[in-house]
């Protein structure tokens, strides 16, 4: 069984899920910058994970299946769970926070069975916006605000849009060549920040 992370991309998988892990302990500490240091290295893994197996060739027979179960549930611990618990405690707990969270939960959740049971009628794309980009966005958010605590207005908003942006029947291209770089760099660059500024404490 362990032996299927010979698989460069179930490795990197995996990377994704420890970086999760790694989040959900920071969070327990309540180190929010931390934490979404953890949370973006588990997205950026996600990214990186999918064409290092297109890539890849003679792969065992069960090392695609393995590692589409594998993602799923890496995904639900970096970009559900951990962005979730993060909204939650940066707002406070409150039943306002809670039920935040809990909307982002249910959405991520809902979006990654949906993604594993239904197959687009368009090839190429995605319906509804990937979890993936939860990270992301919160990490936008938070730099451009300059402070891991956010006004209770912006955490409910980020939680309602990427919610309904997760969950609706928008069919979202997937990023190849140029634009897969550039989302790439995007990802990378906002990891590298937000790890940046937890290190020097600028928040």
């Amino acid at each position: 069984m362990l032996r299927l992370y010979k698989d460069a991309a179930n490795v990197c998988t995996l990377i994704g899920l420890i970086a999760g892990f790694a989040a959900l302990l920071s969070l327990v500490a309540h180190n929010l910058p931390l934490a979404l240091t953890f949370i973006l290295t588990g997205a950026v893994a996600d990214v990186f994970d999918g064409p290092l197996a297109r890539a890849a060739s003679n792969r065992p027979d069960v090392a695609p299946a393995f590692g589409k179960e594998l993602d799923t549930l890496a995904d639900v611990c970096h970009s559900v769970l951990s962005p979730a618990l993060w909204v939650v405690i940066s707002l406070g707990l409150t039943p306002v926070s809670v039920l935040a969270g809990l909307v982002l939960t249910v959405a991520g959740v809902t979006r990654l069975a949906y993604f594993t049971s239904v197959t687009p009628a368009k090839p190429g794309h995605f319906i509804g916006v990937p979890v993936t980009w939860v990270p992301l966005v919160l990490a936008i958010v938070v730099n451009l605000l300059g402070t891991h605590t956010l006004p209770t207005v912006v955490g409910v908003l980020f939680a309602l849009i990427m919610a309904l942006a997760q969950t609706s029947r928008v069919l979202v291209p997937k990023f190849s060549g140029r634009k897969f770089t550039l989302f790439a760099v995007i990802a990378i660059g906002l990891l590298l920040l937000t790890a940046l500024r937890t290190l020097a404490g600028n928040w």
